[in-house]
């Protein structure tokens, strides 16, 4: 990247001679690649007798580029995959950015080491183009990107920063699901009381399989009367791993109450159930708003607003009843494993039982739009 410089002025001001001008700011992407790397920005001034003087400015973290990538990293995850890999977003998107334009055939790489095929690259590359929409000066990221020495690595820390920022926004989510789960279970349950009752803050002996009746909520509806029947043994069993809880199941809160499980129809009132609603609002509109289950108005602008998203989708909602989901079981923290049961796969056959445009899903949004501010408002308009 050429360094800035000021040129000398033909005419000094009288009284200023010998004085040292005040040096530009760096421009926007050298302050992004500083703030990536870590290393000081190299200033080159010129004094009204123009003498060169260099100076060495120290790393400035802030950068409005970076800033600006970090949020659209933010916004992904909670709506569209809260499991980029973003190593691979960066390598396969640069791939195809350098396709595309002439002299930079030396960045492409025609071989098939990614083994991806065409509906990963498509998901890949959907999260690439949403990082390309987030800044106007995208194109020159990238030339700056790929035109710094391999030792330094700066896509691979962009990438990591990244893989970071999304297991951190996760866990921000969920430790705020998390921190409501006392209000969410009371508004869903008959009666509306705890027993025992907790609190805000939490203890995994508290939850998960250790509370009877977040018990009845987190089992797969599959073996719901199993649990009824037997509670105790019911539960050694899942304790012992002789009942293995997977994530091919789904959850007994994702169903309305008294439903019984029926093998050959599972998407009878699957998402009926209404704890997912509440974590929704808790994470796309505002935690004001999972007061109660039916619609809320919010006072001031929520994620949803601010990021033009107008109805449920797919991913937000299976993002929603995967951290409900977590927030019920006895893992505290969120990356912690949960074998056999594994968040990723969770997620994804949540996202692939929502996905098909069906009359059945046509009317599971629009119930679910009427109940989530800010979508009350167009769901009667929508064409989903």
């Amino acid at each position: 990247m050429p360094t800035p410089s000021v040129s000398p002025s033909s005419s000094p001001s009288p009284g200023r001679q010998g004085r040292q001008r005040i040096p530009p700011p760096p421009d926007p992407i050298q302050r992004f690649i500083s703030a990536l790397t870590g290393q000081n920005t190299i200033i080159t001034t010129i004094d009204d007798n123009g003498k060169k003087i260099i100076k060495k400015k120290k790393v400035d973290p802030s950068s409005t580029i970076l800033e600006k990538l970090f949020d659209a990293v933010r916004w992904f995850t909670r709506s569209k995959q809260a499991f980029a890999n973003y190593s691979i977003v960066w390598m396969v998107g640069i791939n195809e950015f350098c396709k595309d334009r002439e002299n930079m055939e030396s960045y492409v790489d025609d071989g098939d080491e990614f083994n991806i095929d065409d509906e990963g690259k498509s998901e890949l590359m959907a999260c690439f183009d949403a990082l390309a929409k987030s800044t106007k000066r995208f194109e020159h990221v990238i030339l700056a990107l790929i035109s710094q020495p391999p030792e330094d690595d700066v896509i691979g820390k962009l990438a990591s920063q990244m893989s970071s920022l999304r297991s951190a926004t996760c866990s921000n989510d969920q430790t705020a699901i998390k921190s409501r789960l006392h209000e969410i279970v009371r508004l869903i349950i008959p009666g509306g009381e705890l027993r025992p009752s907790f609190g805000s803050t939490v203890g995994k002996h508290e939850v998960g399989f250790n509370h009877p009746q977040i018990a009845r909520l987190l089992i797969p509806l599959k073996y719901l009367a199993l649990l009824e029947s037997d509670f105790e043994g019911t539960i050694a069993n899942i304790s012992a791993g002789a009942l293995p809880i997977t994530d091919d199941l789904f959850p007994a809160h994702l169903y309305p109450p008294g439903t019984k499980y029926n093998p050959k129809n599972i998407s009878k009132g699957l998402f009926r159930g209404h704890a997912w609603i509440l974590a929704y609002k808790i994470i796309f509109t505002a935690p004001s708003s999972a007061k109660t289950i039916s619609y809320k108005e919010v006072p001031h602008k929520s994620k949803a607003r601010s990021n033009k998203l107008r109805h449920v989708t797919p991913e937000t909602i299976a993002y929603a009843c995967l951290h409900v989901t977590f927030a019920m079981s006895s893992t505290s923290s969120w990356k912690c494993d949960m074998s056999p049961f594994s968040k990723e796969q969770f997620y994804t056959n949540l996202v692939q039982v929502l996905t098909p445009d069906t009359k059945w899903r046509k009317s599971l949004f629009k119930t679910a739009n009427k109940l989530v501010p800010p979508f009350y408002r167009n769901f009667n308009l929508l064409i989903i």
